[in-house]
């Protein structure tokens, strides 16, 4: 039996998050919201022990931070096939912006410009990635 006063957020700075908008429109559409932290009953016991034992396997929703090498690999073939290059996908860095911060992304090329030329970079690559040259354009 849940308790009567609700526990303080560990994160009550916040605000609306995509789960609370999503539980929205599951209640607007009187549909079953299978998001993070729902349904609120039981699930099939055979399910979480299927679950449990994908998990342990390595399988869950996170892709590895440079994504699946086996999947860059076939888009590089692809690319390759499609379009004559043959450039390797998942080299460099990179960041999310928002679409028109200019200013934002002339400093961090700048600051990563800088990492290239003083050789911050390619000794990253070599302590993290042996023989990788992560330096590239």
């Amino acid at each position: 039996m849940r308790s009567a006063t609700a526990p303080c957020s560990k994160l009550p700075d916040v605000g609306t998050t995509i789960f609370t908008v999503i539980g929205q429109i599951a209640a607007e559409h009187e549909a079953l919201n299978l998001s993070q932290g729902t349904p609120n009953f039981a699930p099939d016991p055979a399910l979480v022990e299927s679950v449990a034992l994908a998990t342990r396997g390595g399988h869950n929703q996170y892709a590895p931070m440079a994504g699946v090498a086996s999947l860059r690999n076939t888009l590089a073939e692809k690319m390759g096939h499609l379009y004559r290059t043959h450039k390797i996908l998942g080299k460099g860095i990179a960041f999310d912006l928002r679409k028109g911060d200019d200013a934002l992304k002339a400093k961090l090329n700048a600051a990563i410009g800088k990492l290239k030329t003083d050789g911050t970079v390619k000794s990253l690559g070599q302590k993290y990635f042996g023989n990788t040259d992560i330096s590239a354009e």
